[in-house]
């Protein structure tokens, strides 16, 4: 279990969580099973596959202890290759398990004693995908095409059942066996992978590869989704024991729909730690949004119909014998019973009442992660001490933060989803991703005035932009630099025919080696080094030519910052208790031991100077708050100049999130 879990939560904490309104779950167990008290009933409940965010009503149900509160000690199962939960279950190797509509009739008509008693989805997330550029888009595309397959499974008899349907000849079809991992698809081995759409997909952006979706409903094959499903035996000899089990698992799924995507995929990561969180994150709100139940009303009731199709489909197609009893294969009586006693009729807080040990659960730390937008130096130390001070956890939040750097820039990092929020030493890299389309939004600004300026040395008498006229000037393409050089240049009445560009790449050696007589660069990292380098510059800002300029930014995608608002209030409030804290003169010198820990082979002196230096000129009001104007007149700028779309708006760019200055915990203040 992650340590944020096992937090103990620091009395700022406490004292928030005392003060708001705290709903806590608590399911009475009279309501459940006649009043009596009954020690807890231990389930073994075996899962269709490895832990991942597909069964995140079941990690949540396990880590919030929703299972334990309807009477029940849940152990989740993972399955996984040779691992049939049909077969496990029939044979009392499990309790209760996880499968399809289809898993079940099938087993059924092969004599398996196993009956489905709730449901779990809606929808099965069965279908198959290619690559985007391999022009396959429908089934009758596989003709001619090398389509994987998995016998034995819900996919190979879906698949099966759409060739049928469509009446694809499947001798035209190279069919290769394949098993769960994409790697057959990605290296070319087949053109068509048999998939849970719901989840591979997105794993195969993760690694670079876009795909085609076929989904089988828009072919008229909508089979049921999951179901809770156990043997014959158990439903007759342990019927209330079931009872307590659904109880707890339909308010797992309602409790996953209700809360937010972070509890749920925490509790997922938990239990297999080695998932990629951010990829977990986007295959829940996927599972969610197309597999899960709206209407509370009927959660858990299995759909005559939809069985009733799931037969036919299969039954035309030839996998399922006519004679089949669709009836015999659930009940939905259980959960009846359930609906009826008024436990899953209205919102969670009706059914909860106040408790120590879920308060403490529910008040574990938020984990976020936070692409920087360089490693971490002394233009970070404010966040770098809000997470060494406990300002983060203070608001609730367990930051982990992300190097950036030319290779790994955190406006990717965010707009891929790899990390949940940024920090961009410039609102113009931003609003170049939204220009092109990418959905992002700053939410909060650090540094009133940019820090990136113009030097040349002080013996070339170069005092003004004018005087670049004919000189070697270092543009670096991409950058913040080069829009501020455009603009200094139009404000200037230079012409950049009458200048000698050089394109370079990050570091100062091209200046230092007289490559160049002009060079673009930070005055709380490049100025400093040729300073201690004893090389005299003189130095260009922008706003000497009155070009408005703002230093670095808070964002995050849009779709994030809907979704978790308070995570995002609380990270800038956070954030900016942080700086205040770092511009204090008394405490320079601790912020800078405690960068030292986030860096290698750091220069005390050299970071400690640019601590100053952002106290002195860069720093001003405002801290946290947008700065509408200064960003508005940037973004006019870069549309005179063609930099970015013409139409773009204001508050494309720019999400106002309202937060309150965080105050500091009382040991920081000290």
């Amino acid at each position: 279990m992650s340590l944020y879990r096992k937090t103990v939560l620091s009395v700022v904490l406490i004292s928030l969580i005392v003060a708001a309104t705290v709903v806590i779950w608590r399911i009475n167990n009279s309501q459940i099973a006649g009043g009596d008290n009954h020690a807890p009933v231990e389930v073994r409940f075996q899962l269709k596959w490895l832990m991942y965010s597909g069964f995140g009503p079941q990690a949540l149900g396990v880590a919030d202890g929703i299972y334990e509160r309807a009477g029940v000690d849940v152990t989740l199962m993972p399955g996984g290759p040779g691992k049939d939960p049909l077969r496990l279950v029939a044979t009392g190797k499990a309790d209760v398990g996880l499968a399809s509509f289809d898993q079940i009739l099938l087993a059924r008509s092969k004599g398996l004693p196993i009956i489905a008693i709730s449901e779990d989805t809606t929808k099965s997330g069965v279908g198959f995908i290619a690559l985007e550029g391999s022009g396959i888009t429908t089934p009758h595309d596989f003709a001619g095409k090398r389509v994987g397959v998995m016998p034995g499974t819900d996919k190979g008899t879906l698949y099966e059942a759409l060739m049928a349907k469509l009446n694809i000849d499947r001798s035209t079809i190279t069919e290769i066996p394949v098993g769960p991992n994409l790697e057959m698809l990605l290296n070319g081995t087949v053109d068509v992978f048999p998939s849970f759409i719901t989840n591979q997909p997105i794993l195969a952006e993760e690694r670079g590869f876009r795909v085609n979706i076929i989904d089988p409903y828009q072919y008229g094959i909508r089979p049921g989704g999951n179901v809770v499903f156990t043997s014959e035996e158990t439903l007759r000899t342990q019927r209330e024991d079931l009872k307590r089990f659904l109880v707890g698992e339909l308010w797992a799924i309602r409790a996953s729909l209700e809360t937010t995507d972070d509890n749920v995929v925490d509790a997922v990561v938990d239990l297999n730690p080695q998932l990629d969180r951010a990829a977990e994150l986007r295959i829940w709100r996927a599972t969610r949004d197309m597999l899960y139940a709206k209407e509370p009303l009927q959660l858990g009731r299995m759909d005559e119909q939809l069985w009733n199709h799931t037969a036919e489909v299969w039954q035309s197609s030839g996998l399922l014998p006519k004679d089949i009893n669709v009836k015999e294969c659930y009940t939905n009586s259980l959960v009846d019973e359930i609906h009826k006693s008024g436990l899953l009729d209205s919102g969670v807080s009706d059914h909860l009442q106040s408790d120590v040990a879920y308060t403490h659960r529910q008040s574990k730390l938020r984990h976020v992660t936070v692409s920087l937008g360089w490693q971490p130096n002394a233009n970070s130390c404010g966040q770098i001490a809000a997470l060494e001070l406990g300002f983060y956890k203070a608001q609730g939040l367990d930051v982990t933060f992300e190097p950036g750097g030319i290779d790994n820039p955190s406006v990717v990092r965010v707009a891929s989803g790899s990390s949940d929020i940024g920090i961009a030493n410039s609102p113009v890299l931003v609003i170049n991703a939204v220009s092109s389309g990418v959905p992002l939004q700053i939410v909060g600004t650090i540094q009133h005035t940019g820090y990136h300026a113009f030097f040349s040395r002080a013996e070339s008498k170069i005092a003004s932009v004018e005087d670049w006229r004919g000189k070697r000037v270092g543009i670096k393409p991409g950058s913040p630099t080069y829009f501020l050089y455009h603009e200094m240049l139009l404000r200037n009445g230079v012409d950049r025919a009458e200048l000698h560009e050089v394109p370079l790449k990050y570091g100062v050696q091209p200046f230092v080696a007289n490559d160049v007589d002009v060079y673009p660069g930070a005055l709380t990292n490049e100025m400093l080094v040729l300073e201690e380098l004893g090389i005299d510059i003189v130095i260009l800002h922008p706003e000497d030519s009155g070009i408005p300029t703002c230093g670095s930014v808070i964002f995050a995608n849009r779709e994030y910052i809907d979704q978790h608002p308070e995570v995002v209030k609380a990270f800038v409030s956070a954030t900016m208790a942080g700086w205040e804290w770092c511009l204090e003169p008394e405490n320079e010198a601790e912020a800078i031991e405690h960068l030292s820990k986030h860096c290698r082979n750091i220069d005390r002196n050299k970071e400690l100077n640019a601590l100053r230096m952002n106290r002195e000129l860069v720093m001003q009001h405002a801290l946290g708050a947008n700065n509408l104007e200064r960003l508005s007149q940037i973004m006019e700028s870069m549309k005179a100049r063609g930099l970015i779309r013409s139409d773009i708006e204001l508050n494309e760019v720019v999400h106002s999130v309202p937060h309150n200055r965080a105050p500091c915990p009382e040991h920081a203040q000290k």
